[in-house]
This record gives structure tokens, C-alpha cells and sequence, in this order.
């Protein structure tokens, strides 16, 4: 035997062994297809349809958080458009939300120890409750997402241009949520 010729297996056992795995490999792809189909089903309730979004409370000391945060979520929303953004009277759901933590912190600093990158984090709490009952659809504690900014290097930007990703971040946490977190929920 050639040390430098890897070995093959004989030539009706490689043919069978690869038929067998494609047809397995099938097999795996096309049954995820109904789970797909299940998956859909349980997305939305039908009851859930019109939606309301309250404005975010703000439990923190960073004027305005709320308010964009509140903003991007419904234009994530309306983007989607798989649920209507109703007045509150007209709404079968509302998403209420509260900014529970906001840090800013410097977390690099040139020689002469003047801050030149910073970290900005963030927590949002939510829920979706029925307004005719006040019963909870649903409660997400923590939302967080975390980003930096650099006041001098390339990409330079502003806080306010790191707050805008943030809050979109978050709203498209807020999306996946109201339009696919219905999974385990019975109906």
C-alpha cells in the first residue's frame, strides 16, 4: 500500500454510503418545513392585531431616552407592518415600556488622560398587556444593548448618533417580541 495515496473505500460502499446520506440530509430539510409552517401560525394572535404603543416611562437621569425609544419602535413596527398602531381606545394590546438603566462611561483616554471612547448601555423593560382586562400578554424584564462612540477617531460620531443605534437596536428587539413571542403562549 502507497503511504502517500489515501485509501478509498471500495467503490459500491462510497456510492451507497453517499446516496443514503443526501437522502437523509433531505429528509432533515423537508420536515423543518411543517415545524416552519407551525411556527407561523403561532405568531400573531388574530386578537392582537391593533396595538398601541405607550410612551416609554424613564427611570433614569438621560433626558429624552424615552421618547426615541418610543419612536423607533413604532416606526419598526409600521416598517413591518404585521400589526397596526392604533390610539389606545381602538387597540386590542398595549405595549408599555419603562428605560430602567442608562450609563455613559468613558473607557479609553489619550495621554493626557482626556476621554477618547465611550460605552453607552442601556436596559428597557416591556409588556403587553390587554387594555379592557389589564391581563399581561406577555413580559420581557431585561432588553439591553450596549454600544460605543469615539469623539476623534474614524467613525466619529456623537452620543446622540450612538443613542439613535441603541434605540433601534432595542426596537428591534420590541418587533421580534410583539411579532414573533408568541410561541409559548397558549391561545
Amino acid at each position: 500500500m502507497n503511504p502517500f495515496r489515501p485509501a478509498y473505500p471500495a467503490r459500491g460502499a462510497s456510492g451507497l454510503r453517499g446516496h443514503v446520506m443526501v437522502w437523509a440530509l433531505c429528509a432533515v430539510v423537508l420536515s423543518g418545513c411543517d415545524e416552519t409552517k407551525d411556527l407561523q401560525n403561532f405568531t400573531i394572535p388574530a386578537a392582537v392585531r391593533q396595538l398601541h404603543v405607550r410612551t416609554f416611562e424613564n427611570n433614569t437621569y438621560e433626558m429624552g431616552i424615552e421618547d426615541l425609544i418610543t419612536h423607533k419602535t413604532i416606526e419598526e413596527i409600521l416598517k413591518d407592518a404585521q400589526v397596526s398602531i392604533v390610539d389606545e381606545s381602538e387597540a386590542n394590546a398595549v405595549l408599555r415600556g419603562t428605560v430602567q438603566k442608562y450609563v455613559r462611561e468613558p473607557i479609553a483616554f489619550d495621554q493626557n488622560n482626556v476621554a477618547t471612547l465611550y460605552r453607552i448601555y442601556v436596559v428597557v423593560r416591556a409588556d403587553l398587556i390587554n387594555p379592557k382586562t389589564q391581563d399581561l400578554y406577555w413580559v420581557e424584564p431585561i432588553i439591553d444593548h450596549e454600544t460605543t462612540y469615539s469623539t476623534v477617531s474614524a467613525p466619529i460620531e456623537t452620543e446622540a448618533m450612538a443613542k439613535e443605534r441603541l434605540a433601534a437596536l432595542i426596537a428591534t428587539d420590541l418587533l421580534t417580541r410583539v411579532t414573533q413571542g408568541w410561541i409559548n403562549i397558549r391561545k
